[in-house]
């Protein structure tokens, strides 16, 4: 989804996923 994003922690991979407004929308392994 282009509207979003997500960011993924380097050290145990953990994704934290953003909506388009920068709101968090969602996480996990």
């Amino acid at each position: 989804d282009l509207a979003g994003s997500y960011t993924v922690d380097i050290d145990d991979g953990y994704v934290t996923e953003y909506d388009e407004d920068g709101e968090e929308v969602g996480s996990g392994y």
